[in-house]
Formats: structure tokens, sequence, C-alpha cells
């Protein structure tokens, strides 16, 4: 979680307080179990301190979200560390915005997979490297990236994309969306590989069908490469598009270690460039119009369980 989900947990938390039907002799408060939710994952964070431990451990007595018919000292009590709370929760909030000032729209969050270890660490950046560092290194994009700071929760690094222009942050994009774009295919394509060995086909041939299978996201991770040469207008040669197709793997591998890459900017919807929600990995579309065995004008293979041509193998009788 980073930190702005951290300031959304709390803005929820000081904007949407427990709600009293009368503040001056209050008999039934609405709003708790989402109230305790939200105590549960701010100490989860490490945001911790006496009024917030205390409340939150008393809301695991009342598991439901509203609560009435209780005497009325309870009742003054939860009010009173409700307002304690809020005092607390604002100024931890104002504590975050003044020590961590908003970001320029050039700056990405990134998340680090979790790991074991440094050598993890080194690993992970190493593969990050590819996937950013190598490709700006283009003249026409000349970028570079910067580490600006890391934040709270697992590994989160804030970077700054410099370059010409907003080629470098494009081109950033890009790798990620199309990375994406790769990893859903692998998943679809597991899914197909299941399928087909449940087919009553000799492994030759179902050998040939994921081989098949195999050259396609080659295929695929190569049109994807050219595709954002394409778009931003890079003349590149046969190292550089290579080099490109690598770093989009890269970043396929990834996101299925668990890494992320966010928009800096707190409305995502003003960012320059969409990225990709892997939370809905399936809406996630190739920038591309046609991927390649459209391209080429080849029908997409479908596969249907079919009777095999291949002559059964006859298991012998037991002798009686």
């Amino acid at each position: 979680m980073n930190l702005d989900e951290i300031q959304s947990l709390l803005k929820e938390a000081i904007t949407n307080p427990l709600k009293f039907n009368n503040e001056d002799n209050p008999s039934e408060v609405t709003g708790l179990y989402r109230y305790r939710i939200i105590l549960e994952e701010l100490r989860r964070l490490g945001i911790e301190s006496k009024t917030i431990g205390d409340f939150s451990l008393f809301l695991h007595s009342y598991p439901n979200s509203d609560l009435s018919g209780v005497d009325s000292e309870t009742m003054k009590y939860i009010l009173t560390r409700s307002i304690e709370l809020r005092e607390s929760l604002v100024a931890v909030s104002n504590f975050i915005s003044r020590t961590f000032p908003p970001l320029d729209e050039d700056s990405l969050r990134i998340r680090l997979p979790d790991g074991n270890g440094f050598q993890d660490l080194e690993k992970y950046t190493g593969a990050f490297k590819i996937a950013f560092t190598v490709p700006l290194r283009h003249p026409q994009i000349d970028g570079t990236i910067q580490i600006l700071r890391g934040e709270p929760g697992s590994v989160w690094l804030v970077v700054k994309v410099l370059g010409i222009g907003k080629m470098a942050y494009k081109l950033i994009n890009d790798i990620c969306w199309s990375g994406a774009v790769i990893w859903r295919k692998v998943l679809d394509n597991k899914m197909v590989a299941q399928e087909v060995r449940s087919y009553e086909l000799q492994n030759d041939y179902q050998e040939m069908l994921l081989n098949a299978q195999k050259k396609l996201i080659d295929k695929l991770v190569n049109t994807e490469a050219s595709g954002i040469i394409t778009r931003n207008r890079i003349k590149a040669d046969p190292e550089y598009r290579s080099q490109l197709a690598k770093s989009i793997m890269a970043m396929h591998e990834l996101f299925i270690k668990g890494a992320e890459v966010q928009p800096s900017l707190k409305e995502a919807d003003k960012a320059p460039e969409k990225f990709p929600d892997l939370k809905h990995l399936q809406s996630v579309e190739s920038r591309i119009k046609a991927i390649p065995e459209q391209a080429e004008g080849a029908e997409k293979p479908r596969l249907t369980k079919v009777k095999s041509t291949v002559a059964p193998k006859i298991k012998k009788s037991p002798k009686q």
C-alpha cells in the first residue's frame, strides 16, 4: 500500500466518522464495522497511537455495523473516543502531507515484488533496468530514471522519468501496457494448454500444439515491440527492436511476481497515460489493432474436443 492509499484511508475515517443520532444524549451509532476495519488496516501499516489502539480493541466487542440499546455511559465513551481519534488521524494526515509533498505528472510509483533479502531486491531492480533504463537510452528519447524516495508498506519506489518531451514517460507506459498484454495472453494459453492435455492426442501432437503457443507468444512480443516503435516514431535498428522485446518480457515477468507501476497523481485519470489495471487484467487489450495471426489474415485456430484418430490401446483382459 502506498502513501496515496494510506491517505485515502485516513480521509475516509476523517470525513466519514461514526454517526450518532444525538450527540447530546446519543442512543444509537452507525458505521462501527467499517470504522473498525479502517483502524485495523492503519495499525497494520504501522500508524499506531494509544487512542487508535484502545478504540480499535474496544470496537472488537461490537462486531455489527450499528449499535443501539446500550447504556448512555458506553455511548458517551464511544462519542468522546471518536472525537479524540479524529483529531489524531487529522494530525497523521497533515504530517504525511507536509513530509511527502505531491508528486508531478512525470513521476511513477513502482512496487517491487516481495522478496526474502537483498539478493532478491538486486534481481528485481535489475529486471526493471532491462525493462525501463536500457530502452530509454535511445538518442531520440535520451531518458533517465531518478529514484526520489521509498514509501512504507511493501517495497515502493517513487521515481521521476526524465527525457526529451514526454517520450520517455510514454515509452515506459507502453512497455508496462505491452507487458500486461503478454501476461494476459500467457494466462489464456495456460488455460488452453490444460484443455489440450485433456484431449486424446498422442504426446507428439500435444507437444506440437504447445510449441505453437510459445511461438505465438514470441511473435506477439515482437509485434508489441514494433507497435511501440511505430507509435513513438522511433528510428530503431534490429538491436534496439530486440532489446525492446526483452524489456516487454522483463516487465511481464515482473508483473507475474507481483510488481506494480502506477502514476503518481492521486487522480489517475489526469495522468498523461493510462497504466494497466492488473486487478482487471482481462480488460487490458493490445494497443495494436491486429494481433499477429489476424494481421496475416489467418483465422485464429479453434480447438474442439474430438474423438482421437489414434487407435486406442487395448487392455488385455485378466486371465480367468
